[in-house]
């Protein structure tokens, strides 16, 4: 009981503090009136001024002539694409490297059926061992490895000579994997 009263007594007195503030003098209030109408009219002087630079026509900026060489520039084209040839055949050897080295390990059928040790007949998928399989893989690897390997030196060749010789290493190395595959038939 005594919080209500308490409470009530607080907002009766905020009522009367906030109704004597409000109350102003009638000239007061005009003067305030005159202010804003004063502020409002500066405003609109200020906005139709920007409104009226809006419309004036903008100096014209001097036209570059074929006969002033100083600001014409010589006209350069982009021939060449973003991603070379080079990266294109770096990128299609590293995806068949990543397949030749998830071929390394030999199924367990075929180290079952092609054990080191199983007479020769019995060599039923190609007549050779699992174990030479897998280190004419192992091979193949290291030799797609050296190619990319060369590759790659020649994104950053600085003569015709030294891009003749990675061709021919290149090619070298190309004819040693696919000799590879040729024994295994």
């Amino acid at each position: 009981m005594r919080l209500v009263l308490i409470t009530a007594a607080a907002l009766s007195l905020a009522c009367g503090l906030h109704a004597t503030e409000s109350e102003e003098t009638p000239e007061a209030q005009a003067e305030r009136e005159a202010r804003v109408k004063a502020n409002l009219t500066e405003h609109a002087e200020r906005r139709a001024k920007q409104d009226s630079t809006k419309d004036e026509p903008r100096p014209e900026t001097p036209t570059v002539t074929q006969d002033d060489p100083a600001l014409l520039l010589p006209e350069y084209r982009v021939s060449s694409s973003r991603i070379s040839e080079l990266e294109i055949e770096i990128k299609k050897l590293n995806r068949d490297i990543e397949r030749a080295r998830k071929k390394l390990k030999p199924s367990d059928l075929d180290e079952t059926l092609n054990r080191d040790d199983a007479p020769k007949v019995l060599a039923i998928l190609g007549g050779k061992t699992a174990a030479q399989r897998k280190s004419v893989a192992a091979e193949r690897v290291n030799l797609m490895e050296a190619e990319r390997d060369i590759l790659e030196a020649m994104k950053h060749v600085r003569t015709k000579k030294e891009e003749a010789e990675l061709k021919e290493q290149l090619n070298a190395f190309k004819t040693m994997r696919r000799q590879l595959d040729d024994v295994l038939r």
